[in-house]
């Protein structure tokens, strides 16, 4: 007859996989833990615009009239982002379990929690998380006489357009919005093979690049989904596009203490390990719905016509 099974040391930990979100995102050193109610700030969003000095302008058909007065051409409207909380918990035998079960569970877990949650703006069941990927509405609020942004409707394209094509139509808009800095592109794991194979992506230390030297966030949690919530057709997804990303993050939060967390008419004990995130970015949300696979080479499927408002005919209109 076998003898008992033998417990050994438990299994090693699971490595994150890169160019998740929580790895492109810059990370601030304010060690101030108030964001944790939410923060807002200022972020220059500019128009562009040029001029020149009629004194040295030299034209090949006689002198130019003065040029126009200048105007504003930089935005300075207040934004904000809110927190949300990411855990892991369980209940087990108060006999021979031990809390760093619970904390490797959330870093196992926490990266694909923060993507859920700031593509779907869901947390808790609840509408809550703001800024998000996909929103097709806008959001504020009200901060004394202030209106503080936590959402502008994504501005979309056409489509579906293959890899390349798609890749192309977003960043030329992620460009003209950010006048040429470098922005990210959030994509969900299933569109990765097609930006791989059609060499759209290359690895750039930890990070992974387009051949515009926009950052790459590849989310094992982005589901893909329209910014209306739709689920794609078969082979489809959305990938969308933003300023540069920032993410606030508290330490790991455990309940160690056995006798708040034991259940003892069912003799178990209740293992919770959490953490608070809070993730935003300044000017400039975009969509384009990709077809995966390689190239057509002629966007017959739908594709062309650029980056238009959501909701305008060339979308089909939410």
């Amino acid at each position: 007859m076998p003898g008992p099974l033998h417990v050994t040391e438990p299994l090693p930990s699971l490595a994150p996989l890169p160019y998740g979100l929580l790895e492109v995102a810059s990370v601030p050193s304010d060690g101030d833990r108030h964001w944790q109610a939410g923060i807002m700030f200022q972020s220059p969003c500019v128009s562009g615009a040029t001029t020149y000095d009629e004194c040295i302008t030299v034209t090949g058909s006689g002198v130019p009239s003065a040029p126009s007065a200048k105007t504003v051409n930089v935005e300075l409207g207040l934004r904000g982002a809110t927190p949300f909380t990411v855990y892991a918990e369980f209940s087990c035998s108060p006999v021979g379990n031990d809390q760093e079960l619970a904390e490797q569970a959330l870093a196992q877990s926490q990266g694909w929690q923060v993507e859920r949650a700031v593509w779907t703006g869901i947390a808790g069941g609840q509408d809550v998380v703001w800024p998000r990927l996909a929103g097709d509405t806008s959001a504020a609020y009200q901060q004394g006489s202030s209106s503080v942004l936590l959402q502008s409707p994504v501005v979309t394209g056409g489509g579906p357009y293959d890899a390349a094509e798609g890749l192309g139509v977003l960043e030329s808009a992620l460009a003209d919005c950010l006048r040429g800095s470098a922005g990210v592109i959030h994509v969900p794991q299933v569109v990765l093979p097609s930006l791989a194979a059609n060499g759209l992506v290359k690895s750039q230390g930890a990070l992974l690049r387009t051949a515009a030297g926009n950052t790459v966030a590849v989310g094992s949690g982005y589901p893909g989904t329209a910014p209306n919530g739709d689920a794609p057709s078969s082979g489809q997804a959305w990938i969308y596009a933003t300023g540069p990303v920032f993410a606030y993050r508290s330490p790991v939060r455990s309940i160690r203490d056995p006798a708040q967390t034991m259940d003892r008419a069912e003799n178990t004990q209740t293992l919770l390990a959490e953490r608070t995130f809070l993730v935003g970015w300044g000017c400039c949300t975009f969509g384009v719905l990709l077809q995966l696979g390689t190239p057509t080479g002629s966007g017959d499927e739908g594709g062309g016509g650029g980056i238009v408002a959501s909701g305008s005919p060339e979308h089909g209109g939410y």
